[in-house]
């Protein structure tokens, strides 16, 4: 169940900064936002406790981090919280996390997606067949 919940919601985050052109930005605001959750072990307790209503949890994300990442993630955060998933939050964010590595690599400061990656290596691989093809035809 864990791992279609990361999923869900990962692919649905990744879909989205992918088509607003925001994977570095949101994969930013993943990584601290995680940190943070990871850090503040009484926020996980706070989350995790059955007395505390759904509404109560979502006014307590808000008000961490609303305002202070993008508008996206607090909706995500608050859609998990809505659905009972607060649990798996981490491995949402570790599934997106993996997507963007996947999808773009870093170059020095600069960031290229992996079809590019992707193009180089197959070129490579062509050029190679290429030399040996004409090496087995040298005289």
């Amino acid at each position: 169940m864990a791992k279609l919940v990361s999923k869900v919601y990962g692919d649905a985050l990744f879909e989205a900064a992918l088509e607003d052109n925001r994977l570095s930005g949101l994969s930013d605001e993943v990584t601290a936002v995680k940190e943070i959750i990871a850090a503040n072990d009484d926020l996980s307790k706070l989350m995790d406790h059955p007395q505390i209503d759904k509404e109560e949890k979502v006014r307590i994300i808000e008000e961490i981090f609303g305002g202070r990442v993008s508008a996206e993630l607090v909706g995500l955060m608050r859609m998990i919280i809505e659905k009972n998933h607060y649990k798996e939050l981490t491995l949402v964010f570790d599934y997106f996390l993996d997507r963007v590595k996947e999808y773009q690599i870093r170059i020095g400061d600069r960031v290229v997606d992996s079809s590019v990656s992707s193009r180089l290596e197959r070129l490579t691989r062509d050029l190679t067949k290429i030399q040996l093809k004409v090496g087995e035809c040298a005289p």
